[in-house]
This record gives C-alpha cells, sequence and structure tokens, in this order.
C-alpha cells in the first residue's frame, strides 16, 4: 500500500499524525534556528510550502518532539524547549475593502494572540495587542523557565504578510491605505527585537516600503540565498526518496516508462530556482503532490487552482509584462523582485 499524501492540508502535525508523505527539510530548519541569527524573511510563489515550512518551525518551538521522530532534527542537539509563539497567516486577511481588511486583520491577531496563550483586548488596535503580547508573552516564558536569567523569548511566525496588499495591486488607493496599516504593525517589532527569539515572515514578494525591511535592520532575507535555495520545494533527489512507488504507479497509467516519465514531469513541475549561485532547480510541491494523489493519464496544471494568483496578474498586467519577451530578458537583478 502505497504511503498516503496530503493536498488539503499545509499543517505540519496533521500530516504527521495521519502518517502523510512528508519531505524532510528539518536540517535546513535546524541551521535557520542554529547558526546565529534570529531574524529572517523568505520569498517563494504561492502553493510552494511557506505554510507548511511556518507550521514546522510552530511544532518545534513548541517543544514536540514526537512529532519529529525519525526526522533530521531529531539527530542533532536540539534542546526541544518550549516557548510561546504568535503565529499569524494574513492570507487570512484579503479583502477588497479597507473597511473589511480591519475587520478580518484584527480577527486574525486576536486568533494568533489567544492560541499563543495572551490575552487581546477589544478597546486597544490590533497593533498594541500584538506589542503587549511580545511583552507579557516574553515575560512569561521568563516565569515558565523559574524565573532564572532574563527572558527566553517570544517566536514570531507570519505568513504572508504581504497578501492583503497584493490582493488589491489593481486598486492603488485601497492598496497603499492598506499597506500604511500594515507598516505600522510590522514597524512596532523594531523596539521588540530583545524579545524576539525566533522571526520567520514569508510573502510572495518583497515590498521594502512595508516597513519589514526598514524597521528590521537584522531581518536576514534568504529568499536567494545558496545555502537556502532547496528548502522549499522538491529536488530530484528529494522525489526519488520520497515519492518513488508513486511516480512509478503514475508512470504506469500514463503508460510511459520511467525515464520518459520523469523527463515530462521535469518539463512541466522543476522550472523553479532560488540560488544566486547554487544551480540546482526544484518542482513545485503542491503541483506534484496533486498530481500523484490522482494519477490521471495527464499531468494536471494544479497551480492556478489551487492558490489566488491575483497578486501576480495584477502586477504583470499593471506593467505590461504580458507583452515582454520572457525569453530576451537579461541581467535581473534582485532589486527587480521589489514590487513597490
Amino acid at each position: 500500500m502505497l504511503k498516503p499524501i496530503s493536498i488539503d492540508s499545509s499543517d505540519f502535525p496533521k500530516m504527521r499524525k495521519r502518517g502523510c508523505i512528508y519531505v524532510d527539510k528539518t536540517a535546513y530548519f535546524h541551521k535557520l534556528l542554529t547558526g546565529g541569527n534570529d531574524c529572517f524573511f523568505l520569498s517563494r510563489p504561492r502553493r510552494f510550502g511557506k505554510s507548511l515550512m511556518i507550521t514546522t518551525l510552530k511544532a518545534i518551538f513548541e517543544g514536540r518532539r514526537d512529532l519529529f521522530d525519525g526526522l533530521a532534527i531529531s539527530q542533532t542537539d536540539w534542546k526541544w524547549e518550549s516557548y510561546p509563539v504568535l503565529h499569524f497567516n494574513f492570507l487570512n486577511a484579503t479583502t477588497s475593502t479597507v473597511e473589511d481588511f480591519d475587520l478580518l486583520f484584527q480577527t486574525e491577531v486576536k486568533r494568533g494572540i489567544t492560541e499563543a496563550g495572551g490575552t487581546y483586548d477589544p478597546q486597544l488596535p490590533a497593533t498594541a495587542n500584538f506589542m503587549q503580547a511580545i511583552d507579557k508573552l516574553a515575560a512569561k516564558s521568563k516565569e515558565k523557565d523559574n524565573g532564572n536569567g532574563e527572558d527566553k523569548g517570544v517566536v514570531i511566525l507570519i505568513d504572508e504578510y504581504d497578501a492583503p496588499v497584493a490582493r488589491l495591486l489593481d486598486k492603488p488607493d485601497e492598496a497603499e491605505k492598506i499597506r500604511g496599516k500594515l507598516a505600522d504593525f510590522y514597524g512596532q517589532m523594531k523596539d521588540k527585537t530583545g524579545k524576539i527569539r525566533f522571526l520567520m515572515i514569508t510573502g510572495v514578494s518583497k515590498f521594502t516600503k512595508m516597513s519589514v525591511f526598514s524597521a528590521l535592520s537584522n531581518l536576514m532575507d534568504i529568499s536567494f540565498a545558496d545555502d537556502f535555495a532547496t528548502m522549499l520545494g522538491y529536488t530530484e533527489d528529494e522525489l526519488d526518496a520520497f515519492f518513488g512507488e508513486h511516480l512509478h504507479a503514475h508512470a504506469e497509467v500514463m503508460k510511459m516508462d520511467d525515464v520518459a516519465y520523469r523527463a515530462e514531469l521535469k518539463r512541466w513541475f522543476n522550472g523553479y530556482r532560488f540560488g544566486s549561485c547554487n544551480p540546482t532547480s526544484v518542482y513545485n510541491p503542491v503541483s506534484i503532490g496533486v498530481n500523484l494523489f490522482w494519477k490521471e493519464p495527464y499531468f494536471r496544471c494544479s497551480w492556478t487552482k489551487t492558490g489566488k494568483v491575483s497578486m501576480l496578474m495584477n502586477y504583470l498586467k499593471r506593467d505590461d509584462f504580458l507583452k515582454v519577451d520572457m525569453e530576451s530578458v537579461q541581467n535581473v537583478d534582485e532589486s527587480d523582485f521589489d514590487v513597490t
């Protein structure tokens, strides 16, 4: 019997409890957590495993050692201490109006604070509650550690930090208002860095005017770092190690030999490379999961059906990129990925 593939969840604990295939990326996460830096930003396309990474990091910092049996991090010296974790997913705050955003944003911030064990004061704005939560949860972490030494600090995980603005790139005035509100929220962390044990912010693109990069001068952008170029997405070796039987079964359905099947699979889904010098390319993980789950006699173009692509389309239309011959584009710099 083939090991199950999850296509309906990016929740790490749920996947592990279901016994689903989990492509082990925890060696990368251990390297992040022990490399001497605490604040990171990572940009990846939609449906590329960002949320799964965030929920995995959350489980690590909650000390849930049992979920990691057999994974790379379980073979390291990680101490499995428990930290308060503030986890926000701002894809939940995407909307078409500023008024609706205010409500959804407040709801998401309240959820993240209360799930971390904090309290939310409805008389205060979301940003003020966030700042208070960092102070109180950091103090609580010290008490939990018998009050010895300094605060252990809080862990902050922000998924899809740019989604509310990206949703409205075709409405610049509305987008600017929401950008301002988010900039205030992110900018407040500047004075709290001493109480932050670990920070990971993910998004589809880089908005330098969101205050994240100016306020958090210690934020390390690893979007094109060679050491982490394959931290998300699947390499050829990972496909072999984790999906070998599924790949062979799908090849039989498509009436192709394994070599021809893998060449066509690569042509469809292996078009991503995220290292400045690292030449290794990776497969879109959701596309692989969907195609190997259904095993239809053709490859399914699933990316646009499993994620909102409004940000990409609005950006391409706004700057007339649809008329550009991408094969002729040369000398692209990292700054060109700044949507601002």
